[in-house]
This record gives structure tokens, C-alpha cells and sequence, in this order.
């Protein structure tokens, strides 16, 4: 069952007024309220992009890193080019330890936005934290 209804560009106001409140829910510490409110928006249009990034942004907020990568990964899938999605995905694998997704995620961002000094540093502090200093002094 689609959980998905069209809605029109009226109605679009909707769904972001929805993840405004959920965020303003989520500010003053109601975050039950909060959550309900982004899944409200995601149930009117689940191709807004935006209410899956703001989510992963709360998940992030109260430690849920699990919950938070799914959103990311869901926001990555409406919009693969945007570097933020790739940029919240790194913050979470570092906070969890796990620096070979930060390294795919590094190469993910270099590949879609092209040659960056910032994320090629980043990937090369990660190969070094996992100690692949051969790695890490290829030039790219």
C-alpha cells in the first residue's frame, strides 16, 4: 500500500508547515509531538527531500544514529547530489566508529562533487586512523 497521497502545490505548503512545526516541537523539547509532525509531512508527500534531512537531524540530536541513517540514506535517494546528505553520513559513522563507511561516504562526495581538498583530507584521517598509510599517501 502506498502510504504516499498526491497532493497538489497548495497542499506543499502543508507538508512544509508540518516540518517547520516539527522542528519548532522538537526545539522546546517536545519530541514525541516533533516526530509525529515529520512523519505527517512524509505521509502527504514522501518526495519532499527536506523532511527526511531534518528528521536524520533530530535522530542525530537524541542519539538515535541507526534511525538517522535511514533517513539520510531516503533523502540521498530523492536528491544523490546534494553533499549534505554524504557530509551527516560521515558525522555518524565517525561518532560510531565505523571509518570505512566515512571512507565510502568520503569517495561518494569526491565522485559527485568532484575534487575537493576538505574531503580529501577527511578520507585520508580516516585511512589513517585504520592505519592504510599506503592509502592514505596515494595521490588521488
Amino acid at each position: 500500500m502506498n502510504k504516499s497521497i498526491n497532493i497538489s502545490n497548495h497542499d506543499d505548503t502543508l507538508v512544509k508547515e508540518y516540518v517547520a512545526r516539527g522542528k519548532g516541537l522538537f526545539n522546546v523539547g517536545q519530541i514525541e509531538k516533533a516526530f509525529k509532525y515529520f512523519n505527517k509531512a512524509i505521509l502527504l508527500n514522501s518526495e519532499y527531500s527536506q523532511t527526511y534531512f531534518v528528521k536524520a537531524q533530530a535522530h542525530i540530536e537524541i542519539y538515535e544514529m541507526d534511525e538517522a541513517e535511514k533517513c539520510l540514506k531516503k533523502f540521498l535517494n530523492l536528491v544523490p547530489d546534494d553533499p549534505r546528505g554524504y557530509l551527516k553520513l560521515i558525522d555518524i559513522n565517525d561518532l560510531t566508529g565505523d571509518f570505512d563507511s566515512c571512507i565510502y561516504y568520503c569517495q561518494k562526495l569526491l565522485e559527485t562533487q568532484g575534487e575537493s581538498v576538505d574531503i580529501y583530507l577527511k578520507k585520508v584521517e580516516f585511512l589513517a586512523l585504520l592505519n592504510d598509510f599506503k592509502k592514505a599517501n596515494e595521490r588521488p
